[in-house]
């Protein structure tokens, strides 16, 4: 057993995870029987550090602190840059606004990507029903960037459009009041 899992609080996305509630208490009970239980060292790493990145730390600075007389305790949590997006991206996918949103939003990409210079830009509310089965299958629709046109940016009109179509959208409105 390494050294530093002894004394280590593992968090995922704010919450005990791999660290269960009776760990805590163990490594509590170990501290108050240990030589240097006068001395907890406290060591809480920096931002954009990967749970490996974490453990690591805590492997290498344990003996340290240990042999320095103090009782090291790391708080591991993944904030990796991976870590934090995938965390972000859960929790957006639980909110109920966004999801709401998220409909008319990949309805209108899809249009916009889809369509030619000479297009008119198609509407939000013409293809919804095809959202259901694209996001049905997880990924909208495949991002191919070889395809997006060179005049890709929304134009205003295309803008309001979408804006207008989001404010009457009866699915956010329900979601936005519910929030």
């Amino acid at each position: 057993m390494r050294t530093a899992t002894r004394h280590i609080v593992h968090l995922e996305n704010g919450w005990l995870g791999g660290t269960t509630r009776a760990d805590v208490h163990e490594l509590f009970r170990s501290f108050a029987a240990h030589p240097n239980s006068d001395c907890l060292v406290v060591h809480i790493h920096g931002g954009l550090v990967n749970e490996a990145a974490g453990v690591a730390i805590a492997d290498r600075l344990a003996p340290a602190y240990i042999a320095a007389g103090g009782y090291p305790l790391f708080f591991v949590w993944e904030s990796g840059p991976l870590e934090i997006l995938v965390d972000v991206a859960a929790d957006l996918g639980r909110d109920p606004v966004f999801r709401a949103v998220l409909q008319p939003t990949v309805t209108f990409a899809r249009g916009k990507l889809e369509q030619t210079a000479a297009e008119v830009a198609v509407s939000a509310a013409a293809r919804e029903p095809e959202i259901g089965e694209l996001t049905a299958h997880g990924e909208p629709f495949a991002f191919e960037p070889d395809r997006l046109p060179p005049d890709a940016a929304l134009t205003p009109g295309e803008e309001a459009r979408f804006v207008a179509a989001l404010e009457r959208d009866a699915g956010v409105a329900r979601a936005r009041a519910a929030a």
